[in-house]
């Protein structure tokens, strides 16, 4: 499968390998691509490529459109405003991101980053471009649905396992109980709003008690003021 061909009609503007200033520790070839002699000969520097940068795109007309685009701005020390980052744009509803590989293979029918040698950021770039164009064709139909009616659980649920000895217990807020912990489960949910809140002693109980110790305590508390951080220290003390 040629996972360069045009699925869409694109020009290629810049495609260059930058010679960092600092020494380099570890060109993490697997995922990059790029070794130490593939640097040799490069004479660009990241400066000449931001100044192309601030040259080409205009910041209130140009959309700028790729995956996770906050670490390619931070590496590049730009800021642009008109951004489709398509790992936000897909995310579910329990905020969990998407790989591209992932979002390419499912809701693309193409498989990408399949190099031993490393991603292509071309084939990287083509794939982002073309999910972000799709969603405002198909609309937010276009998206990875959840297989599962509690799946919005799964990311604190994924490491739950019933222990009767030592039970799994969950503490905080209602509306956040309600998120992480399904009626159907068997773990111990405990509100508790504030660390003001008189459940809070409970806590500390799950963590101490010598005869029924939970095994793991997945929290959390509002902590809003000193006041606030002196009471939490109390029970991280305890």
């Amino acid at each position: 499968q040629d996972t360069r061909k045009k699925v869409l009609p694109y020009q290629m503007i810049l495609d260059e390998l930058v010679k960092p200033h600092d020494s380099v520790l570890d060109y993490l070839t697997k995922y990059s691509g790029i070794t130490a002699k593939m640097l040799e000969p490069v004479e660009t520097r990241i400066e000449q490529i931001q100044m192309f940068l601030i040259n080409y795109l205009n910041p209130n007309d140009d959309i700028l459109v790729g995956h996770s685009l906050e670490n390619d701005l931070h590496a590049l020390r730009l800021v642009h405003t008109n951004i489709v980052d398509t790992s936000v744009l897909f995310r579910n509803n329990g905020n969990r991101k998407f790989a591209l590989k992932h979002l390419t293979k499912v809701l693309l029918k193409r498989t990408i980053q399949q190099e031993s040698h490393g991603h292509c950021s071309e084939v990287d770039a083509v794939a982002s471009l073309e999910l972000a164009v799709r969603r405002v064709q198909k609309g937010t139909s276009f998206c990875i649905h959840d297989t599962n009616k509690n799946n919005k659980n799964m990311h604190l649920l994924r490491y739950w396992k019933q222990d009767s000895t030592h039970p799994d217990v969950f503490v905080g807020p209602a509306q956040w109980l309600k998120q992480h912990v399904p009626s159907y489960s068997a773990a111990h949910a405990l509100s508790c709003e504030s660390v003001h809140d008189t459940n809070r002693k409970a806590l500390t109980s799950w963590l101490t008690s010598s005869k029924r110790r939970a095994r793991i305590v997945w929290g959390k508390l509002v902590v809003a003021s000193s006041t606030d951080d002196d009471e939490m220290s109390n029970i991280n003390s305890t």
